[in-house]
């Protein structure tokens, strides 16, 4: 069988899963930067106030900070598929109805 990846370092990408897993994971990043960008983009253009967006900014951090703790023990406690399958959708059907929200009365 022909190795695509001979260091040791580097073998975990041997397996197809892990690097369709790791693209994805890449993708999914990628995606969540974009729809940040873009809602703090429009939240300017709507407001012309950068205030707003810090407020926005300190709206995402309070819920990650105070939440932390609780959530690590709920992930260490719970299945890591299911979570993330919920989580996924959860994103997914609120980047929708934002999407919709936003055709629906912007354009």
């Amino acid at each position: 069988m022909n190795q695509l990846f001979t260091k040791p370092a580097l073998s975990p990408l041997n397996e197809k899963e892990f690097r369709l897993y790791i693209i994805s994971r890449f993708l999914y990043t990628m995606a969540l930067r974009m729809v940040g960008t873009v809602v703090a983009y429009q939240l300017f253009h709507l407001t012309q106030s950068s205030f707003a967006i810090g407020l926005v900014g300190l709206s995402e951090f309070i819920p990650v900070f105070s939440l932390a703790l609780y959530a690590g023990h709920v992930v260490d406690t719970s299945d890591k598929r299911d979570i993330a399958v919920k989580r996924y959708v959860e994103l997914f059907s609120l980047y929708s109805f934002i999407n919709l929200f936003h055709i629906t009365f912007y354009t």
